[in-house]
């Protein structure tokens, strides 16, 4: 597998949690806040490999005191906002957050439309690796730092997918990881799929965790109705 170099782009599903969504009217302007990163939390396959973002990977790029643009769908035809104007961009413990107040444009009114009626829900960020760190069968990266070129709402799928705080809870009881276990809950959501090895271990050893009558196993054999159950559970 070639690492990747040059500009690339990330999308993130957990910009706009429904707990933390905030969307208000300000004078006669929208004023928007939303994660375009989220630190430490795994992404989907990006062809051969998955990443994490290491918290303080934006911290050198934003003292810098570059322009860095918000755009609509990266396009730069399309500017919704600046650092030098409109847009700011801070980092706390989740992720990298932008604020801004959206311009009266026919964009600017469009976005405040989409991410209200929560059609928009994800932002990304375009960014250049200046440092980062592989495992040694390439198979996980982790970004030390990023130069960071611009957010931008838009509507694609996301590469870091939202864990929701129901899974968490149930993967700690387990001491599994969040994002192993919400794998295995998309596997069962999806009839043509099939469970790995693993998986069925991770499932299993939950439902143990819940239950008086413990079970073997749930991809075959007499406990398979259970493994239907959670399927049904999860459609």
């Amino acid at each position: 597998m070639n690492k990747p170099t040059g500009r690339e782009f990330r999308v993130s599903t957990e910009t706009w949690p429904d707990d933390a969504i905030e969307l208000r009217a300000e004078g006669d302007g929208m004023t928007f806040s939303g994660y375009a990163a989220v630190f430490n939390s795994r992404s989907e396959d990006l062809g051969g490999f998955r990443e994490t973002i290491r918290p303080g990977a934006f911290d050198k790029t934003l003292g810098e005191k570059r322009a860095i643009k918000m755009f609509w769908n990266h396009n730069s035809d399309i500017a919704l906002g600046s650092t030098r104007s409109n847009l700011t961009l801070s980092v706390d413990d989740r992720g990298l957050l932008a604020t801004a107040k959206l311009p009266e444009t026919t964009a600017g009114r469009d976005m405040a439309t989409l991410v209200r009626d929560k059609i928009v829900d994800s932002m990304s960020f375009g960014f250049q690796t200046v440092k980062d760190s592989w495992t040694e069968d390439l198979t996980h990266r982790e970004l030390v730092e990023v130069q960071l070129f611009e957010v931008s709402p838009v509507t694609g799928w996301p590469a870091y997918p939202k864990t929701s705080a129901s899974v968490r809870e149930l993967a700690e009881t387990i001491e599994a990881e969040p994002d192993d276990l919400a794998e295995a809950f998309n596997v069962l959501r999806d009839p043509e799929a099939r469970l790995s090895r693993a998986q069925a271990s991770l499932l299993t050893k939950l439902i143990n965790s819940r239950s008086d009558a413990p079970v073997a196993g749930i991809h075959r054999g007499p406990d398979a109705d259970i493994y239907a159950a959670f399927r049904a559970a999860l459609s």
